[in-house]
């Protein structure tokens, strides 16, 4: 997973063909199994275009994808885009790996 940390980096990915964003929370519990099931998923596809969003350090970050997206902010969270628009998302205990290979279409 590739970290984002700055506006410049979040904007490269809502122009990007497809991206993933991961809103990772690094003391929740529920998001640690989150975590676990994006790793799984990398693992599985390593060529997936994965972004963590620490919601901790990168709040901002996290505030303008909701704005952007529309999607109200929940963590851990994980929202794939295509062209800059989101067509999936998932939060909390719903995140699994499975279910974003097959919105991907790499199940």
């Amino acid at each position: 997973m590739q970290d984002v940390t700055d506006t410049q980096a979040l904007e490269q990915l809502f122009g990007a063909e497809e991206a993933i964003l991961f809103k990772h929370n690094t003391t929740c519990p529920i998001s640690a199994m989150a975590h676990e099931q994006m790793e799984s998923f990398e693992q599985r596809h390593p060529e997936a275009p994965v972004h963590l969003i620490d919601i901790h350090a990168s709040r901002d970050l996290s505030d303008s994808i909701e704005e952007r997206t529309g999607i109200t902010h929940e963590s851990p969270q994980v929202i794939l885009l295509r062209g800059g628009k989101p067509v999936f998302h998932e939060s909390r205990m719903e995140i699994r790996a499975e279910d974003l290979e097959q919105h991907l279409g790499r199940a």
